[in-house]
């Protein structure tokens, strides 16, 4: 895991809200690209206490929707940990309803025939069944849950609406579960949960100070002027600061 040259603001709220010493429940992390983002999230999973699970779900990934986030969280969290989910599920399955001709292989598969039908309205209600009994089955878990998704920005845009609408609301019900969603662009706050999210976005790290320490830690050979001139050059990008430091390093030892 990449160190952070300096994001104590961000991972001090976090702790906060993990450790339910404030309101906020959602945290939203906007980021450009090559600020840290990742390295910030992995910092988040290593904070989190002992009696808090994290799933990770790559929204980038996620072209099939609501099915793959369900799917991902469901095996981070352990499968058998969703009998409401898998009841659900099975009740769409054996009943009279209209569902798809195609060959079922996998849970995953059946939500996606589940809700692959002609009628919208009839889709979203399959949803909203769903949803619900995932969330009941994450409220009766014995310890806390952390969703973490990433890359709000490459999610299709029927997920992204779901997520920051019913998927976040249903966060915001729950008091056992955190969300942390991050990517170039993140949900705009609704009336739902507006009241529980807080919102950073990550820009470029100019603090020497900051870097130099940074440096001093991962034992890198570079005195604090030559520290300096790097941010500046580099305009406190941390992934190209990041490599620049790297590359030196190894010229240096070689």
């Amino acid at each position: 895991m990449k160190r952070l040259a300096n994001r104590t603001q961000e991972i001090a709220q976090f702790r906060r809200m993990v450790l339910n010493q404030c309101a906020e429940r959602i945290f939203l992390i906007e980021a450009p690209s090559g600020c840290g983002k990742t390295s910030l999230l992995l910092q988040f999973e290593a904070e989190c206490p002992k009696g808090v699970k994290s799933a990770w779900v790559d929204l980038k990934a996620a072209q099939t929707g609501a099915p793959y986030v369900f799917s991902r969280i469901r095996k981070k969290l352990g499968i058998d940990q969703f009998p409401r989910f898998d009841q659900a599920v099975q009740g769409f399955l054996s009943s009279n309803i209209e569902i798809s001709g195609n060959e079922i292989q996998g849970q995953d598969n059946q939500i996606q025939v589940i809700l692959n039908v002609a009628d919208d309205n009839i889709s979203n209600m399959r949803l909203l069944a769903l949803r619900e009994a995932f969330f009941r089955d994450l409220a009766a878990l014995p310890h806390s849950v952390l969703l973490i998704l990433d890359t709000f920005n490459a999610a299709p845009a029927p997920l992204a609406n779901w997520i920051g609408g019913e998927f976040l609301a249903e966060v915001a019900d729950t008091p056992n579960v955190f969300a942390v969603v991050a990517g170039q662009r993140v949900p705009k706050p609704n009336g739902e949960w507006i009241r529980c999210h807080y919102h950073c976005y990550l820009d470029n790290i100019l603090e020497v100070e900051a870097w130099w320490n940074y440096a001093q830690t991962a034992g890198l050979p570079f005195n604090r002027d030559e520290v300096g001139i790097a941010i500046r050059i580099l305009k406190g990008q941390p992934s190209e600061i990041v490599k620049a430091f790297e590359a030196l390093a190894r010229e240096a030892r070689s």
